[in-house]
């Protein structure tokens, strides 16, 4: 089956006006939803249809279905892929539904991304329950206590994350400064984007962490993993979080940036290392096919490998996105540039990203259309690793 990189976003690119008083109200926040009318149903993800913009205005065009991959209707999924569309057909051929606009862009094949609701039901979620279609590779645009709300219980198999440090300095003032001067050499980021969310005091940083530790570990199966990547001045506050949200900790694995640390004069250690709190959700997993996970790293950072200003070696990621078995699900909700899901596809795991800057969302679709077909690709360049 293909596979596709795609995003939910709140806003969509789509510049039309959403349509009101709507028949019926899907359980969504986005605010982008029009009546429409399918008039041919191409394949299980791939409708044509007539949208209804308001004041006699409609627009006519192909739709891609957000968020899932059908089976084809040729070669060896031909049975299938019939099925999938006759099940569609039915439910929405030739009479009114809603779609809820998805901004890509047009995407890789020239087609807006849509959900659509029929009856009050997301039937992109139905094609999936049903068999008719496949998750896809997903990088969704947003807040992560928006997004991670949505997700289905015991759907995640891991949680892999590196968010915000609001760290970089023991005084306030040091703490609320932009990004790239507490942690870029010199206060230059060398032309990658600066990110918000960075300039939360102590106890909000611990209440938000709490928050969004605890609505992704609802979403996680029993046994499941979670890897947090801090720095030392935060790392006490992130193990407290971790057990308020009702993780179970179970310890750290230092990261060893190597010599090249700096340090703010030669009186000080180096700032060498950063940590990766773990932990479960309940017992530890017995696992009969790989580990046990290695309890210290050292990967150093280089620059063609560093696309967002924190940014995380993937060789690490590689080595840390083990802790799901291949073709588990692994949840980044703070993806940057999606180094997690880039190091997730190598490895043949699944990928699902929250990231709330659009300028890192771009450049994290980029990586992942690359990973999808097995290439890594450099800062900047197209060149492969």
């Amino acid at each position: 089956m293909r596979r596709h990189i795609i995003a939910l976003v709140v806003a969509a690119a789509i510049s039309f006006q959403p349509a009101t008083a709507a028949a019926v109200d899907p359980p969504v926040h986005s605010p982008y939803v029009y009546r429409a009318r399918v008039t041919q149903v191409v394949d299980g993800d791939t409708v044509d249809a007539d949208v209804d913009l308001g004041f006699g205005i409609h627009f006519h065009t192909r739709f891609r279905l957000y968020g899932i991959d059908a089976w084809e209707k040729t070669g060896a999924e031909r049975e299938r892929g019939l099925a999938a569309r006759a099940w569609l057909a039915e439910r929405i051929a030739d009479r009114e539904i809603l779609i809820e606009s998805i901004r890509d862009r047009q995407g890789k094949y020239g087609r807006y991304l849509v959900i659509l609701w029929a009856d009050g039901e997301n039937l992109n979620e139905r094609l999936v329950e049903l068999g008719h279609a496949e998750p896809d590779v997903t990088l969704r645009e947003g807040d992560v206590l928006q997004l991670a709300s949505q997700l289905r219980p015991g759907s995640i198999d891991a949680v892999i994350t590196d968010p915000p440090y609001c760290s970089g300095g023991t005084l306030p003032a040091e703490r609320t400064k932009p990004p790239e001067s507490k942690y870029c050499q010199g206060g230059s980021t060398l032309g990658r984007p600066t990110f918000s969310g960075d300039s939360r005091d102590q106890r909000s940083y611990a209440y938000w962490c709490t928050l969004w530790l605890s609505v992704c570990r609802e979403a996680c199966r029993e046994s499941a993993y979670c890897l947090v990547f801090i720095d030392w001045r935060q790392l006490p506050t992130m193990t407290d979080a971790l057990q308020a949200a009702g993780w179970t900790w179970r310890g750290i694995a230092p990261w060893d940036k190597g010599r090249g640390a700096r340090a703010p004069h030669r009186g000080f250690f180096r700032h060498q290392c950063e940590y990766v709190v773990w932990a479960t959700n309940g017992r530890v997993p017995r696992l009969q096919d790989r580990g046990p996970v290695d309890g210290c790293y050292r990967e150093t950072v280089r620059k063609q490998d560093k696309f967002h200003i924190t940014g995380k070696p993937t060789d690490l990621l590689r080595r840390l996105v083990t802790v799901a078995a291949p073709g588990e699900l692994i949840l980044d909700p703070f993806a940057g540039s999606a180094t997690t899901g880039v190091a997730a596809l190598l490895e043949g795991r699944q990928f699902l990203g929250f990231e709330a800057s659009p300028e890192y969302f771009d450049i994290g679709q980029e990586r992942l259309i690359a990973a999808s077909e097995g290439v890594q690709i450099t800062r900047r360049t197209s060149q492969v690793l």
